[in-house]
């Protein structure tokens, strides 16, 4: 279905089929028309009815519609199937019954080896379809159900159908009688009417057996004339007494019961079912065997069949019942060999024996003919010895199949070897025709069908290769040995070929990576090596390739790290000078040229930082001391040889520095007249209006004092190389004016 619902409310336009008291619904789900069935399952039965419904899917047979799923919905147990056009009740025609009877029988025979069964055998769930013929429909999922059930209630679909009447509550004895009635009627098989007493008992046949012996019954009815029919009109059939195995037996057909007094009159009637049978065995089982078809009876003699002639009567006394049980063993002892002939017969036929024991089996099948008419003379004793002799000849034909097999397999091999592959498939087939399991005959069929194709495609290897497509050739082959992996030289081929090919792989490899490393290409060239390093392991040649590849690497990055350092010292850019000389002793820690590039870059590293932070700090030089630091670090400075632009530039700028540094400036201060100022580690100056000193570069502290007055201090600077401002100091907060 569309969908899996797990809700009545997912089924629109729900309607209740009449007359099904609410426990069938017709409804709509996606668009399509469904049938919803009610089951009486407990909650605690819903587990094995799910098991029981999902294998019923699993089953395929067009008689059989399984349900499409169930819910479970306020304590009620719900499946669901589609809605199948135009159901109706089945044909009253009885051999379309005995059809529809057959096929249900096949059907239940699949549900009962999936091991279940379905439940609800009778007439309102055997539909019949315009499109699809008949439908067994709607199984109850009772886990209690059994196959049993399922072939009594077949029983009593069929007694139904031949008798117009219900089975229910009828024992055997009754059942019988209805049947003997309803012959009286209408023509009834009486193996029809047996089987149907078989189903109907304890111990009912399986739904396979009940098919075959249903197919079998459709054939004699389709075959017997009109005196046959009317010979079933007098048969009765005894009520089936229960079996000791699980297979029943059907009581044999015994003719009605007579007053002892008619004796001679039961043996006439013994008689003349034993000619009957007769009859029917030599019109229904001969001609399929040996003789030619019979003349169709017209239809209109055997829907108004004209009285028989009665047989012309021996002369003799009537046989008695010893003699007619006599004449039935001999019958059943001939039909028996008979039997197992035609079995032969057939099978050597299917065997294509025509084609290596024509003589033999044409004399053999031709003394067969000839006890057909002892048989129909009812000479069986004479007829089974015919029979026996046939049969002798028929076996000794057979005897000859293991020789004939062996000479097929030796022809195919040959026509093989050959390139013959319709002789090849000709021979394997004959062959497989005598012994379809011989597994050499059926590999050779199999080889001999690709034959061609195989010879076309190991020429276009051999042309691949030839040319050194070798991809093209392995694929050609593996082509090959998918249609006959038996094909001659075809594995070792594959093997040469593999192996050239890997030779071709390493070549190549070598060949790249050699020339990529003599390129600088260093990864390309590692790529390549690894590459032929993995096709041939033991090959010492691209690992001394990698070895070579990493030193020329190794060179080749140092020598580059060595110009970058050098090109870093020129451009007194000391820090990536050290971290490129770095990067070269983790390569080679034992470089000279790195181990003294870096002592010397650090050096000028060093030099470097102390003359940038003098010259970012000149107020260093303003002390004795550290214009003596500056003048010792100017003269080892000045010893470098070949100092670079940013050297040279630095001692130019460090010596002004000094030398100004070194320069007293002009510093005036300026008073009230009436303050005492004293500039601190210089001179005390006294009182006045104006006065002016030389300092050198420097921090200073200027002190005014005066007495009720608040002292003043002013630190000032005097920078390098120019005279500051005017420096003021001033006693003008009175202290004691307040006391």
């Amino acid at each position: 279905m569309p969908t899996d619902p797990t809700t009545l409310e997912q089924f629109s336009d729900r309607q209740p089929l009449p007359g099904a008291s609410g426990n069938i619904l017709l409804a709509t789900l996606d668009g399509a028309p469904v049938r919803l069935r009610r089951l009486p399952l407990a909650p605690d039965s819903v587990s094995a009815a799910r098991q029981q419904l999902a294998a019923a899917a699993g089953i395929s047979h067009p008689a059989i519609v399984p349900d499409s799923g169930l819910l479970v919905q306020d304590g009620q147990v719900w499946v669901w199937r589609p809605e199948l056009e135009g159901e109706a009740p089945v044909s009253d025609e009885q051999e379309q019954r005995l059809a529809f009877a057959q096929r249900t029988c096949e059907a239940l025979g699949l549900i009962h080896r999936a091991g279940f069964a379905h439940g609800a055998v009778d007439g309102t769930h055997l539909v019949m379809t315009p499109a699809d013929g008949l439908k067994l429909v709607d199984p109850t999922l009772d886990a209690a159900a059994t196959p049993t059930q399922d072939m009594q209630a077949l029983g009593r679909v069929l007694f139904e159908w031949e008798t117009g009447q219900s089975a229910s509550n009828l024992e055997q004895p009754e059942l019988a009688a209805a049947l003997t009635r309803q012959a009286a009627q209408r023509p009834l098989p009486p193996r029809l009417a047996r089987l149907i007493l078989r189903l109907l008992s304890e111990e009912p046949p399986a739904a396979t057996l009940a098919a075959e012996d249903l197919e079998d019954i459709r054939l004699s009815l389709a075959r017997a004339d009109a005196q046959v029919k009317a010979h079933w009109q007098t048969e009765s059939y005894e009520p089936v007494k229960a079996a000791k195995s699980s297979t029943p037996s059907i009581s044999p057909v015994q003719p009605a019961a007579q007053p002892q007094s008619k004796a001679p009159a039961f043996i006439a009637t013994a008689a003349a079912c034993v000619l009957l049978l007769a009859i029917v065995f030599v019109v229904g089982v001969l001609p399929d065997r040996v003789a030619p078809e019979p003349e169709p009876v017209a239809e209109t003699e055997v829907a108004e069949p004209e009285p028989a002639a009665p047989e012309p009567q021996p002369a003799a006394a009537p046989l008695s019942q010893a003699d007619l049980e006599r004449l039935l063993r001999q019958r059943e002892s001939a039909q028996a060999v008979l039997d197992e002939l035609i079995n032969l017969q057939l099978e050597l036929e299917e065997q294509r024996v025509l084609r290596w024991a024509e003589r033999r089996f044409t004399q053999a099948r031709d003394l067969a003919a000839s006890g057909d008419e002892p048989f129909r003379e009812q000479k069986f004793e004479l007829a089974e010895a015919t029979y026996r002799d046939a049969l002798k000849e028929m076996n000794a034909v057979a005897a000859l199949r293991p020789i004939i097999v062996a000479e097929a397999l030796e022809r195919g091999r040959f026509a093989f070897d050959q390139g013959n592959a319709a002789e090849a498939d000709d021979a394997y087939s004959l062959a497989l025709a005598i012994d379809p399991e011989n597994e050499q005959a059926k590999t050779g069929k199999a080889r001999a069908e690709t034959l061609d194709q195989v010879k076309a495609l190991m020429a276009d290897v051999t042309a691949a290769r030839d040319e050194l497509r070798l991809n093209d050739a392995l694929s050609l082959l593996d082509q090959v040995l998918a249609l006959d992996p038996l094909t001659e030289d075809a594995a070792a081929l594959k093997g040469e070929l593999q192996t050239e090919l890997a030779d071709a792989r390493f070549r190549n490899a070598m060949s790249d990576g050699l020339a990529a490393l003599s390129e600088g290409r260093w990864q390309e060239a590692r790529t390549a090596l690894n590459r032929a390093a993995k096709l041939e392991p033991g090959n010492r040649a691209p690992k001394d390739a990698l070895i070579e590849l990493e030193r020329r690497q190794r060179d080749a990055l140092v020598a580059r790290d060595i110009g970058k350092a050098r090109t870093a010292q020129e451009q007194e850019r000391w820090e990536a000078a050290i971290n490129h000389f770095d990067d070269i002793l983790k390569r080679d820690p034992n470089s000279r040229v790195a181990q003294e590039g870096r002592a010397q870059a650090v050096e000028r590293q060093d030099l470097d930082q102390r003359l940038t932070t003098l010259l970012r700090d000149p107020a260093q030089l303003w002390s004795n001391q550290g214009r003596s630091t500056a003048r010792s670090l100017l003269y080892d400075a000045r010893a470098i040889e070949q100092p670079g632009p940013r050297l040279r530039d630095q001692l130019v700028r460090l010596d002004q520095q000094i030398d100004l540094a070194a320069r007293p400036q002009p510093v005036t201060l300026v008073s009230d007249n009436a303050c005492n100022v004293i500039v601190y580690k210089v001179a005390r100056l006294g009182q006045f209006d104006r006065h002016q000193l030389e300092l050198l570069p420097g921090r200073y502290t200027a002190v005014g004092t005066r007495d009720g007055y608040r002292d003043v201090r002013v630190e000032f600077m005097v920078p390098a190389g120019q005279a500051p401002q005017p420096v003021s100091l001033r006693c003008e907060e009175q202290v004691l004016a307040r006391g």
